[in-house]
């Protein structure tokens, strides 16, 4: 523990002193504060887990920011608001900006690359590396997201140095698709960030399968699920008494993938999954066993039900369409051309609580206070705007859903906003 006698560290102190000022910036020694003067001298792997554990602890104290705050309840979604404007392809889009939740954006060429790892686009060929020609770069594309193919047949990179541009591409001896040499460092990469686990779905598809499995547990020993102020999934967590202590988000980017994958593939949470139990692979039905009208009563039933075409069909066969793309339509890509999204709609009149710095001079140095996520978190996204060429439908308008979840996912994470200028 004397590792850390000579070390200072800054905070945030709630505090209830009767001031109005709830929020107070504190420097202390981090052996006290955090470790509370503990005398704790070892050698060997004792004393290595040990000074381990400190790290950890240490990271828990810096990452809380603000230390003692009480215990709030998660904000969540309206129950009108998701009834009236969060349908399944509202919520699988959400599920997948939930997954991203960090600062890279999901883009239309990441989300075609996770549809053809998750093997929701059918026939898109792999190359000898195991990854997807192509989709590692952003590509030229129509409005369903295929890729618009050059006169040889071959996809297009944007250019990076060039807005606008394509990246010139020939056809080799082998009859392979390559950039005209002396252009390759003009391609722009895609970014995937947190989404980059959906590799793991190339060497070992049944994660999904498990990791939905373990979803639908915690959906089922839950009293209730809400949307999050994003459009998270949370489940309440039983207090003992069949009622909710607090809810727990589904925040995870595995676990957001696989319920992505299997609204997509099934039109609901529900379906056949393998999973190893005592040595052996075996299948499992998952199937959610929280009440319809629990359900119901949060806008939530589709993720039992499917959506009403779905149950006219005997709840079968009711996963998203595929549009055929490609030469001859060989090639099957999700059908996103009847999505439609408006920001406001689902953001505009929710209010989300939060704190924040307060100019030099005030009061207090921090302040408690409410606004509209709309306004606030979203600057008032006119989305589609037609002036910038948005049509506010298609992949264009579900990626745009996945990025307002995770924009506001960003802002609750960040535990002290600054003012607005």
């Amino acid at each position: 523990m004397m590792d850390y006698l000579p070390r200072s560290l800054t905070y945030i102190q709630y505090v209830d002193n009767g001031s109005g000022c709830f929020y107070e910036d504190r420097t202390d020694n981090a052996w006290l504060k955090v470790f509370n003067l503990e005398d704790y001298y070892g050698e060997n792997i004792a004393g290595f887990t040990t000074h381990a554990d400190d790290t950890r602890r240490t990271i828990v104290f810096t990452h809380d920011v603000i230390q003692d705050m009480p215990d709030a309840p998660l904000q969540t979604l309206p129950a009108t608001v998701v009834q009236n404007n969060m349908d399944l392809m509202h919520a699988a889009a959400a599920f997948l900006g939930g997954a991203s939740n960090k600062s890279v954006p999901l883009t239309i060429d990441g989300l075609v690359f996770l549809n053809t790892v998750l093997g929701l686009n059918e026939n898109v060929p792999f190359n000898n590396k195991g990854e997807l020609y192509g989709d590692l770069w952003r590509l030229l594309r129509d409005a369903d997201g295929a890729p618009i193919l050059d006169s040889n047949g071959c996809p297009q990179p944007l250019s990076a140095s060039n807005p606008g541009g394509v990246v010139p591409m020939e056809v080799d001896e082998t009859g392979e698709c390559i950039i005209v040499p002396g252009n390759e460092d003009d391609v722009i990469e895609v970014e995937l960030g947190r989404l980059n686990v959906v590799r793991v779905a190339l060497t070992n598809p049944r994660v999904l399968d498990r990791t939905l499995y373990d979803v639908i547990n915690s959906i089922n020993a839950s009293v209730g699920l809400k949307l999050d102020l994003s459009g998270r999934l949370a489940y309440g967590v039983d207090d003992g008494t069949g009622n909710a202590s607090y809810y727990q988000t589904v925040d995870s980017p595995l676990a957001g993938l696989a319920m992505y994958w299997a609204l997509m593939k099934w039109g609901k949470l529900e379906g056949d999954v393998e999973i190893m139990q005592d040595g052996s692979w075996v299948t499992q039905h998952l199937a959610i066993t929280l009440d319809d009208a629990v359900l119901d009563a949060e806008g939530l039933l589709f993720l039992k039900k499917g959506t009403s075409t779905c149950q006219g069909n005997g709840g079968t066969n009711c996963g998203v369409g595929k549009l055929p793309k490609g030469p001859n339509g060989s090639q099957l890509f999700v059908d996103y051309s009847s999505f439609t999204h408006t920001t406001q709609d689902i953001y505009g009149g929710v209010n989300v609580d939060f704190v924040e710095r307060q100019p030099p001079g005030s009061a207090c140095g921090y302040a408690d206070q409410t606004a509209d996520i709309w306004v606030r978190v979203l600057g008032s996204d006119p989305y589609p705007d037609s002036t910038k060429g948005e049509t506010g439908s298609n992949i264009e308008a579900f990626v745009k859903q996945a990025e307002d979840t995770r924009n506001v996912i960003q802002f609750t994470h960040t535990v002290i906003q600054d003012p607005l200028p």
